[in-house]
């Protein structure tokens, strides 16, 4: 009985992917999988927060910090605080903006790399 109770209680392997741009959420959604993971993908911060506050448990959240309607700040915060074991990995075309990313947080600069990728989900 005690290993069912930890499965329950286990994070599941499962990313919540926030990327507007359709091309780039389409091939991350592909690597992520490649990598073993389960994929949420959604267009929007607003999207990924209504998934998650719904009760949707993930264990990373992998955003964009420029996203049409809300900074993937912002979203980490959301996120964060619906469920605050999520693991969150921030990434972005530009240079890092110190206003949005945390000091000790996951950054990944785009255009980065498979390997760039698994080691950053896997931290």
């Amino acid at each position: 009985m005690l290993a069912s109770s930890s499965a329950v209680k286990a994070q599941p392997r499962r990313v919540l992917l926030v990327e507007d741009d359709g091309h780039v959420r389409m091939a991350l959604d592909r690597q992520l999988r490649v990598l073993g993971w389960e994929v949420i993908a959604v267009g929007t911060g607003r999207e990924a927060i209504r998934i998650v506050e719904s009760g949707t448990r993930v264990a990373v959240l992998l955003t964009d910090l420029d996203l049409p309607d809300i900074d993937g700040g912002a979203v980490a915060r959301a996120v964060t605080t619906a469920d605050p074991a999520t693991r969150v990995v921030f990434m972005s075309g530009g240079s890092r903006p110190n206003s949005l990313v945390p000091p000790d947080a996951t950054f990944l600069r785009k255009p980065f790399s498979h390997g760039a990728l698994a080691a950053a989900l896997e931290r």
